[in-house]
């Protein structure tokens, strides 16, 4: 699943920032929301930790779906998109349906693949 975190500070922290490190409210909140390679600068790292240090919460923001467990096991994810992700826990296969048809057939899921999968049926339009 496709996860956005961050640290959530009020205006006057974020102010307070701005001024401490002489830097634009752009900059702080590239640092708070882990904006790409911006936001892992060094600047950005102390940023956060001045945030947390002033009250800062960080927060982790992922997207909502349905998932049940059977009895045997098995897993069903639903997504908002109505595609669904169907895991057999026995044979390790997995498939992913979307408006009724078969998009992709997958032959031995591993957990490391598994976020990727989530965000491909996420994708589906």
């Amino acid at each position: 699943m496709i996860m956005e975190r961050k640290i959530e500070v009020g205006t006057e922290i974020r102010r307070k920032i701005c001024k401490m490190f002489g830097v634009t409210s752009k900059t702080v909140s590239n640092a708070l929301t882990y904006a790409g390679t911006r936001g892992e600068s060094d600047t950005a790292k102390r940023i956060r930790k001045v945030a947390l240090e002033n009250g800062g919460r960080r927060m982790v923001y992922c997207p909502e779906c349905e998932t049940l467990f059977d009895s045997e096991g098995n897993l069903k994810q639903t997504f908002p998109n109505g595609a669904v992700l169907l895991l057999d826990k026995r044979s390790g296969s997995g498939i992913v349906t979307f408006k009724g048809k078969e998009i992709v057939k997958y032959g031995r899921v591993m957990m490391s693949e598994l976020e990727d999968i989530q965000k491909e049926a996420a994708r589906l339009r």
